[in-house]
């Protein structure tokens, strides 16, 4: 039997600031291969800094004033009152860390960065309007395509091999690591076909599994 496909990728990632804001910098670019946790971009932090700092002076003030009125002969109304100020003040706080902290981009996952939107340094940008696509390389499998009648000839562990248009000159050894429970498309499941030569495939190329 021969199954149509072409190699996919398991591992994506799109990187994307969860905030607007003007970037600031750019540390990758397309072809460059990064490390998870590493740092991709960064936004202006300068106003919300500010806000931070206000935010924490806000709760100092907060906080001594809930501490004074603690002596005092509150009724249960004004002990409630003040320690729903303070508790605001720290959720405060809380959202102009996370706001701060939301102004660097990190890679979510080791791999190649495959695509990234076409923005420069001192550029206001949205969530939408600046992503950066990694791919882990070593996550790349062959994906071949199924009829529904033919579903009981193949198996998992069931070894096979692949053909690929960009090399015809080379079979490579596979082996099917899982089929799909649910078409993916016109009536035709997915068998992923894992094979050790990830070093030179590329997402995208065609090619045939025989069995």
């Amino acid at each position: 039997m021969v199954l149509e496909g072409q190699i996919q990728a398991s591992q994506i990632a799109l990187a994307k600031f969860s905030i607007s804001g003007k970037l600031v910098s750019v540390k990758c670019k397309v072809g460059d291969m990064v490390k998870k946790g590493q740092l991709l971009a960064s936004l202006d932090k300068k106003e919300l800094q500010t806000y931070l700092d206000r935010s924490l002076k806000q709760y100092d003030l907060e906080r001594a004033l809930f501490d004074e009125k603690q002596k005092e002969n509150l009724s249960e109304y004004e002990k409630r009152k003040y320690q729903d100020s303070l508790d605001i003040s720290v959720k405060n706080v809380e959202l102009a860390k996370i706001n701060l902290d939301a102004t660097n981009l990190y890679a979510s996952i080791n791999g190649i960065v495959t695509q990234m939107d076409n923005c420069m340094p001192g550029d206001n940008i949205t969530p939408a309007g600046f992503v950066i696509e990694i791919i882990d390389p070593t996550s790349l499998y062959f994906q071949a395509l199924i009829p529904k009648k033919d579903l009981s000839q193949i198996s998992k562990e069931q070894k096979c091999r692949v053909k690929l248009e960009a090399f015809p000159v080379n079979k490579y050894e596979g082996v099917v690591g899982n089929i799909g429970f649910i078409p993916i498309k016109n009536g035709f499941y997915e068998a992923k076909i894992n094979f050790n030569i990830s070093e030179i495939l590329k997402v995208g190329l065609s090619g045939t599994a025989e069995f």
